[in-house]
């Protein structure tokens, strides 16, 4: 899903799809950014970059428990491998 887009949705469109209101979601996002920061989970490493950043493994995640969707249609909406998506869910 293209990031500008989620913030283009009115507040019921988006509490439908993710479960939470706009402004719940950029506080999980700011503390999830926080916690990851600490435990230096965002730290450059050597290889490849990450496919998604720490906004949309979010949306994914909240969208998945939401709508109970399976890692293949979570990787079809927010293009990104099947492997992928499980490791942003389980994570």
């Amino acid at each position: 899903m293209d990031i500008h887009k989620l913030y283009s949705l009115d507040a019921s469109t988006f509490r439908r799809y993710f479960g939470v209101l706009p402004d719940t979601f950029a506080e999980i996002r700011d503390e999830v950014q926080k916690y990851m920061e600490q435990k230096g989970m965002l730290a450059k490493k050597a290889g490849r970059p990450r496919k998604l950043n720490v906004e949309q493994a979010l949306a994914m995640t909240l969208h998945g428990k939401k709508e109970a969707a399976s890692l293949t249609t979570l990787a079809i909406n927010f293009w990104v491998s099947k492997s992928t998506a499980h490791r942003v869910v389980v994570k």
